[in-house]
């Protein structure tokens, strides 16, 4: 899952010339879904981390 979310976010960032010159598009974003305590948060707040960008934590409430 690791490698998967550093392919997504941080390649694009590093390597995005090499995007270009081969005409790839890279990933427009990352939607983890799941149970609730299953590390999703965490998950993103370490790769945005790593990646030097902010992560803004949304929390989606049913109307019940």
């Amino acid at each position: 899952m690791k490698e998967k979310l550093i392919q997504a976010v941080i390649w694009p960032l590093k390597h995005g010339d090499q995007f270009q010159r081969f005409k790839g598009t890279p990933p427009r974003g990352v939607l983890l879904y799941g149970p609730p305590g299953c590390s999703k948060a965490m998950m993103a707040e370490a790769v945005a981390t790593e990646a030097s960008l902010n992560f803004i934590n949304v929390e989606v409430c049913s109307g019940n």
